[in-house]
């Protein structure tokens, strides 16, 4: 996925999933000069930021 297909997915700003993506705060990989995200590691990521939230 894109960055842009990730902030889509998300509903959230195309700079707060950059913004994420500099500080390793969510899974992805440089493909040539873009960045490039997996859907299972985004749903992942998903899944455990939300077992995180749920043991407040």
């Amino acid at each position: 996925m894109t960055l842009h297909e990730v902030a889509q997915f998300l509903r959230c700003h195309e700079s707060t999933v950059y913004r994420l993506t500099k500080r390793g705060e969510i899974p992805a990989f440089r493909l040539g000069s873009e960045w490039r995200f997996l859907r299972s590691k985004i749903e992942q990521w998903i899944a455990k930021c939300h077992q995180g939230a749920m043991g407040r």
